[in-house]
């Protein structure tokens, strides 16, 4: 006669039964097995881990901290930028400078140079009118005798 093994309490039960005779265990039930605590626990920390990774990735891209300076030593505007690749620098040479353009998008106000291969650099952006830097550095330009257009400043000579 054939036999089978009882899951719950070890012990030879004959082929057929429907139930042990030992421990009652039915052979016909399904039993769900539950995922373990640790396991559980696993999974958790593996997807905080994938989170914080994904977070950390882009928040390194973002540059760090932004400094534009007109420098007349140089006579160059430059913008200088801390990154995760490191510092990265643009520099429009004065003679390269075709226009600064003074932009008010509604509640922001931004002064761009722009040169004349079409590269821009953001001079300064905020939340008040920046007329005045735009003229700055346009007068600083011509000061040196380069010609530039000024766009959205609205010319008081």
């Amino acid at each position: 006669m054939a036999t089978k093994t009882c899951p719950s309490c070890h012990e030879d039960v004959p082929g057929g039964a429907y139930r042990c005779k030992t421990c009652f265990h039915d052979f016909d039930s399904v039993t769900e097995k539950k995922a373990s605590a640790l396991m559980t626990l696993l999974t958790l920390l593996s997807a905080m881990a994938v989170m914080a990774s994904v977070t950390f990735y882009f928040s390194s891209q973002k540059p760090s901290e932004i400094v534009t300076r007109m420098s007349e030593e140089n006579q160059a505007v430059i913008s200088m930028k801390m990154t995760a690749k490191g510092l990265e620098m643009e520099t429009a040479y004065f003679e390269e400078i075709s226009k600064v353009e003074h932009v008010n998008n509604g509640s922001d106000y931004k002064v761009i140079v722009h040169t004349h291969d079409g590269k821009s650099i953001q001079y300064k952006e905020a939340t008040y009118p920046l007329s005045e830097d735009a003229k700055q550095i346009a007068d600083t330009v011509k000061k040196h005798g380069y010609n530039i257009l000024v766009v959205g400043v609205e010319n008081s000579e």
